[in-house]
């Protein structure tokens, strides 16, 4: 990815800094500036021990990271003042979008789809209900979920280097949520064990630059059935298979988004 107007490059900046999420960075191009409040400011203080002068990179969901350096931090408040000395496309980011369908599955396998899914490159994970999703927790439980998940979504950007936080939308019907990327124009690629065509296959096929919207979607433990299967292909999504292994639900995604993107990426 190449610099965009409102990067500025910077010499002897340290790009490994530990990293943090914040709302907003100011003031660029130029010295920008920008606050770390709450978690944030309580792990660069509490846990880290940052001081003045250490430095850091900061991420504000736009592909963007910045480095800089802390100005001061307020131990009290737990508020910490950062200056920002240079900015650039995250290249951590992947150059296509995303969309994991995940039925949503049971037990906790859900942390380990967001947390491998956004090391593989997943922008937005949509939890689904199929027909045969066994999980089907009450709003309250469902709110704390998806809490737990959007911050283990932040802890593996930052672990992996990705300029953004993944998504995690509130649960859909599969069957809405595919007919949503569709209306995008997005193609929906529908992982089952009974399709003829293999996921290498199904976007070799694809002519052109390839799309810069995928999504995958991932069936619950016991998979999908023929008619549900049907019924997901009839609007759009298309059916393939990753091979001649049955995997775990909560594998098959975060592995086919890593598929999607080493064919669709290009590079070295």
């Amino acid at each position: 990815m190449g610099e965009r107007e409102g990067d500025v490059a910077g010499a002897g900046v340290n790009w490994e800094a530990p990293r943090f999420f914040v709302e907003r960075v100011e003031g660029l191009p130029g010295m920008g500036r920008a606050v770390l409040e709450s978690e944030e400011a309580h792990h660069a203080a509490r846990v880290l021990r940052l001081r003045p002068g250490d430095p850091v990179v900061l991420l504000d969901d736009t592909g963007r990271e910045y480095a800089g350096e802390v100005l001061s931090i307020d131990y009290r408040t737990l508020r910490c003042d950062v200056v920002c000395r240079a900015a650039r496309p995250s290249p951590g980011e992947p150059a296509v979008w995303i969309d994991l369908l995940q039925a949503l599955p049971k037990g906790d396998k859900m942390d380990y789809v967001v947390e491998k899914g956004t090391e593989a490159g997943v922008c937005r994970f949509v939890p689904v209900w199929t027909e045969r999703t066994i999980l089907r927790p009450d709003a309250g439980s469902l709110e704390r979920r998806l809490a737990r998940w959007r911050r283990i979504a932040a802890e593996a950007a930052k672990q992996c280097r990705r300029g953004r936080r993944p998504a995690v939308a509130a649960p859909a019907g599969v069957a809405a949520a595919v007919q949503a990327l569709r209306s995008r124009g997005a193609p929906v690629l529908l992982l089952w064990e009974k399709a003829e065509q293999s996921l290498k296959a199904a976007l070799r096929s694809w002519s052109g630059e390839g799309p810069r919207e995928v999504g995958i979607v991932v069936g619950p433990e016991g998979g999908f059935g023929v008619e549900e299967a049907g019924e997901l292909a009839a609007l759009g999504a298309e059916p393939v298979k990753l091979g001649e292994r049955i995997l775990r639900t909560e594998s098959a995604g975060p592995i086919a988004a890593a598929i999607v993107l080493y064919e669709l990426e290009g590079g070295t």
